[in-house]
């Protein structure tokens, strides 16, 4: 009777540790499953062939007033990486959009000016798609006070990204593709998530970590379409990142993708 009692509770102990695991294993197998459909649910919409990152290389030149030849004046390039993103085609190329900041040479103007005997040498501005081609970029129209800038590339095709037809609420998750610090691939664009906090003095206020190199960088929504764009953080707090509003960023993209009619007004804004 005794050894009959004990094979029993060998059985039951036995029995719910099965059961344990079986259960176990099914708990992992459903995080599992669940995970990966929501890693699929997002992934599959986020636009990764309009994302494009942004380089800009100037070659200065300084000769000092007293130097008698060129080899002994000193050349030094200025470099910088930003994010941006294809907004529109046409037969020739498409139309990119960045940070204002990322388009603006006022501080290299003013340090050419302000230097004796300084001179820009070289200027190259390109994008780089996500097949790691390299494209000329030409800055259209920009504006510091929502930092936002409409470029153009020749010869892209890349398709652009979908605005989305309504703002975002407070609290909506949201996307970001970037380039923080440079980092970029064909096959590893950084993608970051966070939520739409609120406006806050004009601005927008998204809980999107980023770093030098996000600037120009769309922010998503659930959808994959374009709400915002990454201009600047908090340096002390690099989890909160500024966008123009929706409509600021929609308005000014929709009013400047149209390089001829911009390149005429840039000519007579200049006679």
């Amino acid at each position: 009777m005794a050894n009959r009692f004990k094979m029993f509770l060998s059985f039951k102990k036995v029995f719910f540790i099965s059961l344990f695991f079986f259960t176990y294993s099914c708990a992992l197998n459903c995080c599992s499953a669940s995970l990966d459909d929501y890693t699929f649910s997002y992934s599959s919409v986020l636009p990764r062939e309009s994302f494009v990152k942004i380089e800009k290389v100037i070659k200065i030149q300084i000769c000092p007033s007293d130097v008698k030849e060129l080899t002994q004046c000193k050349v030094q390039s200025l470099a910088s990486s930003a994010s941006g993103f294809i907004v529109k085609n046409d037969e020739e190329g498409s139309y990119v959009v960045t940070a204002a900041h990322v388009c603006d040479d006022t501080e290299i103007k003013t340090f050419l000016r302000m230097t004796k005997g300084a001179e820009a040498l070289e200027k190259k501005f390109e994008i780089i798609d996500i097949d790691k081609i390299r494209y000329k970029f030409f800055s259209l129209n920009y504006d510091k006070d929502i930092d936002v800038c409409v470029g153009y590339s020749y010869s892209v095709t890349k398709p652009p990204v979908r605005f989305s037809t309504y703002e975002p609420n407070s609290g909506d998750v949201v996307y970001n593709l970037a380039a923080p610090i440079g980092i970029f691939d064909e096959n590893a664009i950084p993608i970051l998530h966070g939520n739409f906090v609120g406006i806050s003095h004009e601005r927008a206020l998204y809980t999107v970590p980023a770093a030098g190199g996000s600037s120009g960088s769309p922010l998503l929504n659930s959808n994959g379409e374009l709400i915002g764009l990454i201009h600047s953080v908090y340096v002390r707090f690099p989890f909160i990142t500024i966008s123009p509003t929706y409509k600021q960023l929609i308005d000014f993209i929709n009013t400047n993708s149209n390089k001829d009619v911009v390149i005429m007004q840039n000519i007579l804004e200049t006679l």
